[in-house]
C-alpha cells in the first residue's frame, strides 16, 4: 500500500478505459478486415459476370432481389422486341408454387392478351395463343386457374399483370391451393403498371400481341446497362 501510494496506483475507471480502447481498436480492425474480404468478393463477381458476358455465355448469375422469396431466389427478365414503342426489359416474378421454372429461352415468341383478359374459363383466342405466351389480367380467379386454361390453349407460359394500373413495385407471390389442378408451364407475375401499359399500347396501334424473348440474361448486366421502362425504378 505504502508503494501505491509513492507511485500511483491505476484506479478502476483507468482499467475501464485502457478495456474499452482495446475492445474498440479490436472491432475496428474486424470491420476492416470484413470491408476488404466484401470487396474482393464483389471485384470477383463482376470480373466472372465480365467473362461470362465477353465469352457469349448464356448461363445465369444467381443474383438476391428485394423482392425475392425463399422460392423464388433470382430475378427473372423478359424484353419486348416489337413494337418499338414497348422496346424495354421487364422484370417478372416466377412463381414455384405451381407450374414449371424457364428451363427454355423463347425468342421472337409472341404475347398474346387473353380473351376474356382474366382468363376464367376458356379462351377465345387459342389459335392466337397456341405456342406463345398468354398475357392475363390479375382478377376473379384464381392464378393456377388462368395458368391452366392458358396451358389448354396451348401457351408455353402465361404473364399474369396485376389489376392495379399504379403498381410500380409491389410484386404479389402466386400461390396454388388446388388439388386437381397442375399445370406445366411457367406462370409469372408482372406489375400492374407495366401490364397496363403494354395492353393499353397494343390497342392503341390495333396490334393483337407484342413480339418478346423470355427469359433473358439480364442479371449479368449492371443496373445502368439495362433498357428498363422510363415509369419503373427497379
Amino acid at each position: 500500500m505504502a508503494k501505491c501510494l509513492a507511485i500511483g496506483c491505476p484506479s478502476n475507471s483507468s482499467h475501464v478505459q485502457a478495456r474499452l480502447q482495446e475492445s474498440s481498436y479490436k472491432l475496428t480492425r474486424f470491420m476492416l478486415m470484413l470491408l476488404f474480404v466484401c470487396q474482393i468478393y464483389i471485384l470477383l463477381f463482376d470480373c466472372m459476370a465480365s467473362c461470362s458476358k465477353d465469352s457469349g455465355q448464356l448461363d445465369r448469375v444467381m443474383t438476391f432481389h428485394h423482392y425475392s422469396a425463399m422460392f423464388a431466389l433470382e430475378d427473372v427478365f423478359f424484353e419486348i422486341v416489337s413494337p418499338e414503342v414497348l422496346q424495354y426489359t421487364y422484370l417478372i416474378q416466377v412463381t414455384r408454387d405451381f407450374g414449371t421454372p424457364f428451363n427454355f429461352t423463347l425468342r421472337g415468341a409472341r404475347l398474346v392478351p387473353a380473351d376474356p383478359s382474366f382468363a376464367c374459363g376458356p379462351l377465345a383466342n387459342c389459335d392466337d395463343i397456341e405456342g406463345g405466351v398468354a398475357f392475363v389480367q390479375r382478377g376473379d380467379c384464381p392464378f393456377v386457374e388462368k395458368a391452366m386454361n392458358a396451358q389448354l390453349c396451348g401457351a408455353r407460359a402465361v404473364l399474369v399483370f396485376d389489376d392495379d394500373p399504379e403498381n410500380v413495385e409491389h410484386f404479389i407471390e402466386m400461390t396454388s391451393e388446388s388439388k386437381t389442378m397442375h399445370p406445366t408451364i411457367p406462370a409469372a407475375f408482372l406489375l400492374g403498371k407495366n401490364g397496363y401499359v403494354i395492353m393499353e399500347t397494343l390497342q392503341r396501334l390495333r396490334l393483337s400481341h407484342a413480339v418478346i424473348n423470355i427469359p433473358i440474361n439480364a442479371s449479368m448486366y449492371h443496373i445502368h446497362e439495362r433498357k428498363q421502362p422510363p415509369w419503373v425504378l427497379w
